[in-house]
């Protein structure tokens, strides 16, 4: 599952849902930023929400670099596609 949450795309590694005695439940989760990797440990309150995000993995094949883009053909539909380094 992926998810959109202050500007950036995060996906979820784990997850805990935690329903204490006292109090509101709330769930405990280990996300990972698709960026970057960076991984970050957030606990959401219930009624918290977060806006889903669709990502798709497409095996590629590397072709040439050409000023800032990398040019990357796609084995299924065979098309040219650029995509930019940042």
């Amino acid at each position: 599952m992926a998810f959109q949450m202050d500007g950036d795309i995060w996906s979820l590694l784990e997850f805990q849902h935690v329903k204490p005695g006292k109090g509101g439940a709330f769930v405990r989760t280990r996300l990972r930023k698709v960026k970057t990797g960076q991984v970050l440990e957030k606990t959401f309150r219930s009624g918290e929400k977060i806006e889903p995000v669709f990502l798709e993995k497409i095996k590629m094949q590397f072709l040439y670099k050409q000023g800032g883009e990398a040019i990357l053909m796609g084995w299924i539909s065979i098309a040219m596609n650029k995509f930019q380094f940042r």
